[in-house]
């Protein structure tokens, strides 16, 4: 046989209702996101701002004299690379090579810092242009262009294959066999 019991001695407790600390308590804790959702905005529009190419050369001491790459102050030619953000919040980067003030290669990196586009020159001149990568899995895509000496189109070729260690140096090895 069932037997209940009377609900008699059963107390219901109501929850306490908040008081003017906890109210000033979830004030402090509101204005302090903001604030640090401000200061992480403010970081990351000044940060993510893209400068002009002839901008970064300058701010390294670089001019183009007589069609080369020279420091300003020296007068020597330059040697090195240039880096700069081409799209806002470094979504996209451009690093120019240049050896003794002649530009050697234009090469792209994406956010994730892989290959994504690149021009390769030979002696100033433009001579091998990879428009685009794409990475599929573990599976690369890429069309090639190589031109000649007055700039007219001598290959134009697809690449589709096995993910190669980098197609950036695979150009470079290929830019040196050029005559």
């Amino acid at each position: 046989m069932l037997r209940i019991d009377s609900i008699s001695n059963i107390n219901f407790f109501s929850q306490p209702t908040r008081n003017k600390d906890d109210a000033k308590s979830s004030l402090k804790t509101r204005l302090a996101a903001a604030a640090a959702a401000a200061g992480i905005t403010t970081i990351a529009l000044t940060r993510g701002r893209t400068k002009s190419f002839e901008k970064v050369m300058e701010n390294q001491g670089i001019i183009i004299k007589d069609g080369l790459a020279v420091i300003k102050d020296s007068g020597e030619k330059f040697t090195g690379a240039i880096k700069r953000n081409v799209k806002p919040f470094g979504l996209k980067k451009e690093t120019v090579q240049f050896e003794e003030g002649v530009m050697t290669e234009r090469v792209y990196h994406d956010a994730f810092g892989r290959e994504a586009a690149g021009e390769f020159y030979k002696d100033g001149i433009l001579r091998i242009r990879v428009p685009g990568i794409q990475y599929i899995k573990n599976k690369v895509a890429y069309p090639f262009y190589i031109y000649d000496k007055n700039n007219k189109t001598a290959v134009a070729a697809d690449n589709f294959g096995s993910k190669v260690d980098s197609v950036f140096e695979a150009m470079r090895n290929k830019i040196k066999k050029l005559d």
